[in-house]
């Protein structure tokens, strides 16, 4: 095992969940890979006093991990409606965006 790889081999969790229907038990790793990076792509349209329209997109800042791996490619575009209340905006609802090519 090269150095890179043994200085990352640490951050491997071991996971152990509920059975398979055989009895076997489920085992696996998981590693940590970055965090989640929301990036708002437009400005969010008002669709009334209380109510908006954004598009955004879920991204991972990757790690040393996350870069080996690629997750540094795993983009996901989204649009949310949004609510105000007096505690701020929610989200009340969440669809699939599709990534449109922006023309020269």
């Amino acid at each position: 095992m090269t150095e890179l790889g043994q200085q990352g081999a640490g951050d491997w969790i071991q996971v152990e969940r509920d059975s398979f229907p055989t009895g076997h038990a489920r085992r696996g790793w998981t590693v940590p890979v970055g965090h989640q990076r929301l990036t708002v792509t437009e400005r969010p349209t008002l669709l009334g006093k209380d109510t908006a329209d954004v598009s955004y997109v879920e991204s991972v800042t990757t790690n040393r991990n996350g870069a080996a791996m690629g997750a540094n490619h795993d983009s996901v575009y989204r649009a949310a409606l949004l609510v105000k209340s007096d505690a701020g905006w929610r989200v009340v609802h969440v669809r699939d965006a599709v990534r449109e090519a922006r023309a020269p």
